[in-house]
């Protein structure tokens, strides 16, 4: 499972179903169908939901915002000035939102997973992390179609 650190203003977009496309510059290993662990980073810092992957895209910075700017989120100045100097960007195709009822504060995660640290991006929970992220399934809501 993919544990993505997102910006609290991006991560209620994602739930909502209106953000369905995250960019990247780094791919993930990640594949159709994986869950991704969302977490809102500071100030919120917490576990707040749960998306599935629908695909994976990889293409040239200039290629990729006619595909997926409307789905991302962002603006073009935002795109252009987060993917300046690359070559090549990501767009991980998200569906199948799910927002937690009660978030899981970074405290709370520390407490089930001593010494973790939120990545700045991205990472791969260890497996018993990830059955701590599907344990709190029960208390998952559906948000969007």
């Amino acid at each position: 499972m993919l544990f993505l650190s997102i910006h609290p203003r991006f991560v209620e977009k994602i739930l909502a179903g209106e953000k369905t496309v995250e960019l990247r510059r780094r791919r993930p290993r990640s594949v159709a169908g994986d869950l991704i662990a969302v977490y809102a980073s500071t100030p919120e810092r917490r576990l707040c939901g749960i998306v599935q992957i629908e695909e994976v895209r990889v293409g040239g910075v200039r290629d990729m915002w006619p595909q997926v700017g409307k789905q991302a989120g962002v603006t073009k100045e935002e795109y252009e000035s987060y993917f300046c100097g690359c070559k090549k960007t990501v767009a991980i195709v998200l569906m199948n939102p799910s927002s937690l009822v009660e978030p899981v504060s970074l405290d709370q995660l520390r407490k089930a997973w001593p010494n973790f640290h939120p990545p700045q991006g991205f990472r791969y929970l260890e497996d018993e992390q990830v059955r701590f992220v599907k344990s709190l399934s029960p208390r998952w809501m559906k948000t969007a179609a």
